[in-house]
């Protein structure tokens, strides 16, 4: 498998992007100025990088057909003009919609010599160590990149970086930089489109462009439903709770920090127990970006809430975090009932990347013949690192978790691609054997995320091996909806579902142990 930071993968990723921008465009689905607004960012940025780093690189490889590639630019340049147009123009007139028409006609008969015959010579030529270097190198020029067309100026690094500060103050003053943070696809519905685009109104950045420690300081979803409630003039503090304290959990590695949520009415009896992992691809976001989805689980489900933290990518790559998550909850089986909790009766959940690890770690307890956790909550899984569904290929522009995005989360991650098979983060290739036996599940899923079919070929997979499982797809929904309960309706209703599901699993257990809760 290649290197994640391929370039000949990272340009092929750009060029389906704008496919499906194109598609949307043809058959006239969203919001038709946002999504040309888009498809120039994402042409100038792709376009500016390769003239300063790619196409030098092929011109000093091919030295004996340099001919080539001073066509591709040629091609670069009809598109820039093209750009230009729909930069200054509007949809609906003559020669906006010629301009487009163009573009997309130069575009697509662009790309599959690019594909085809430019990039397989390249790496022919360099090989595949230096074609991983170049793509870092074209990623760090995306960032730095014009974000509008410039037909005679970006291919010059010169040139290139005063004009990229002048677009991007123009965006700024302009609010087209929100467009690129916008799901324009009209596929959501309208308060998952209000979260979406008060998140790109915090000046959300393409995060596959950033380095880690950038990506961090980038807003979340969490800052987007803050944000709405302060436009709505509601109360933005977080949904009450009886009580949340810090917790320290030692482990080999470093002591892991947690947080338990007691659930407001709690009255000193046991609680049941619910050990739940945040989400953020094992490289960004913390447990304060979950506290809503915390809060709202220990509320609606009676329980307690302990949200672990767990070592991230890449400074930890895997399988760091899944064995944090491991430790963590060997840990809080054995020691429940230091935290007012019932022993008997721990759950675990999790969210995206968080998701992936509360079912590895379900895999790994009885791979280890250790008792189980008595439920699985799977919240949108990560459960595949093949990233070839079709949800990936219909996600190509969704937001905030986006198909690209993935693909840098999974560079992150690993130090090898061919950890991406590795059961523990592709859940769907474990064995019948190995599933059989494991807690039951309910796996939630959004219907406007790359994630969705692993997270329901890993509900089937489930199923087959007989574990009893529910699965909910939530239609007109993204990635990160679930947390989103103060402003989302369908947000409240899979919290809702999900602490039915607990509750339900809570007492049939109880009732097993002939025990009372």
């Amino acid at each position: 498998m290649r290197d994640l930071h391929d370039v000949a993968t990272l340009i092929n990723a750009d060029h389906r992007l704008v496919e499906t921008l194109f598609q949307r465009l043809e058959a006239g689905q969203g919001d038709r100025r946002t999504l040309v607004n888009q498809v120039i960012f994402n042409l100038a940025i792709h376009a500016g990088a390769e003239e300063q780093r790619i196409y030098p690189a092929m011109k000093k490889a091919f030295d004996d057909d340099g001919d080539s590639v001073d066509e591709a630019l040629d091609e670069h340049q009809s598109m820039k003009d093209a750009l230009v147009v729909l930069d200054r123009g509007e949809p609906g007139e003559a020669e906006f919609e010629d301009a487009l028409r163009t573009l997309m006609a130069e575009v697509r008969h662009h790309i599959p010599e690019e594909e085809g015959n430019h990039l397989p010579r390249l790496r022919q030529a360099v090989g595949d160590e230096r074609m991983a270097e170049l793509g870092k190198d074209f990623l760090k020029a995306e960032l730095h990149a014009p974000t509008r067309p410039h037909p005679h100026s970006s291919s010059n690094p010169v040139v290139a970086a005063p004009a990229a500060l002048v677009d991007k103050l123009r965006d700024k003053r302009s609010d087209r930089d929100e467009s690129t943070a916008i799901d324009a696809s009209g596929l959501l519905d309208p308060q998952a489109q209000a979260l979406v685009e008060a998140h790109a109104s915090l000046g959300v950045k393409p995060m596959h462009l950033l380095d880690a420690s950038q990506a961090r300081k980038q807003p979340t979803a969490a800052d987007a439903v803050k944000r709405m409630l302060k436009g709505q003039d509601r109360d933005n503090s977080p949904e009450p709770v009886d009580s949340v304290l810090p917790l320290t959990i030692p482990s080999p590695a470093g002591d892991i920090e947690a947080r338990v949520y007691r659930p407001q009415g709690a009255d000193g009896t046991a609680l049941p127990v619910l050990v739940y992992f945040h989400g953020g691809g094992w490289v960004i976001a913390d447990l304060d970006v979950y506290d809503a989805s915390c809060r709202g689980l220990a509320n609606r489900a009676g329980c307690l809430v302990v949200s672990v933290e767990y070592r991230q990518a890449p400074e930890h790559p895997f399988p760091a975090a899944h064995d944090d998550a491991l430790v963590a909850t060997r840990w809080v089986m054995a020691h429940a009932g230091d935290l007012g909790g019932e022993p008997r009766l721990v759950a675990v959940a999790g969210e995206s990347a968080g998701g992936n690890l509360a079912a590895a770690t379900c895999l790994a307890l009885k791979q280890a013949g250790e008792a189980l956790p008595v439920f699985q909550l799977l919240i949108y899984p990560v459960a595949s690192g093949a990233m070839d569904t079709p949800s990936y290929q219909e996600a190509q522009d969704a937001k905030p978790l986006y198909s690209g995005l993935m693909h840098w989360f999974f560079a992150q991650s690993v130090t090898d691609p061919a950890q991406l098979s590795d059961p523990r983060i592709s859940l769907v290739e474990a064995s019948v054997e190995d599933l059989t036996g494991l807690p039951p599940a309910l796996v939630i899923t959004a219907e406007r995320d790359p994630l969705r079919d692993e997270g329901e070929q890993l509900a089937k997979a489930l199923l087959a091996a007989g574990v009893p499982v529910a699965a909910t797809r939530y239609p007109g929904v993204m990635h990160e909806f679930f947390g989103a309960a103060a402003v989302m309706d369908k947000a409240a209703k899979a919290q809702e579902e999900a602490a039915s599901a607990l509750r339900a699993v809570y007492a049939q257990t109880v009732a097993g142990m002939g025990v009372r809760n």
